[in-house]
C-alpha cells in the first residue's frame, strides 16, 4: 500500500480575514498569531492549525508561496509588479526571492502547483 499525502503538513497563505472565515466555516479551532494583520500564513502545530502575520513591506518582495492566484495577484501588481503565471493551484515558486528590493514594473514569475 502506498501511504496518502499527510494533511497536517499543509502550509497556506492569503488574506488573513478570508483564512478566518474558511476555518470558522468548518468549525476548526486554530490559534491565530497574525493579529490585525491583513496577510497571514496558515501551518499545522500539533495537528492545530496557527495563522502567522506575513509582514508585507512596500519596496520588498513579500513571500506568496501557498498563496492562491487571486491573492498573489492582488498583492503583486498593487505593488507595481507584472506577473506572470504557469500552472494551476496555489504559489510552489516564485522567480524573486522573498525579501529582495523591488521596483516598479518589474516582472515575477509565479509557479502554481
Amino acid at each position: 500500500y502506498a501511504a496518502g499525502p499527510d494533511s497536517t503538513a499543509y502550509f497556506y497563505a492569503g488574506h488573513a480575514t478570508d483564512i478566518k472565515k474558511v476555518l470558522g466555516a468548518f468549525n476548526m479551532s486554530y490559534a491565530d498569531s497574525a493579529r490585525d494583520s491583513k496577510w497571514a500564513s496558515v501551518y499545522a502545530n500539533n495537528y492545530l492549525p496557527v495563522l502567522s502575520e506575513s509582514r508585507i513591506r512596500p519596496k520588498q518582495m513579500p513571500n506568496v508561496k501557498g498563496m492562491g492566484l487571486k491573492d498573489a495577484l492582488h498583492l503583486l501588481e498593487n505593488m507595481g509588479l507584472k506577473v506572470s503565471v504557469s500552472g494551476r493551484g496555489k504559489v510552489t515558486t516564485q522567480s524573486i526571492p522573498a525579501g529582495a528590493a523591488l521596483e516598479k514594473g518589474l516582472t515575477v514569475m509565479l509557479e502554481l502547483s
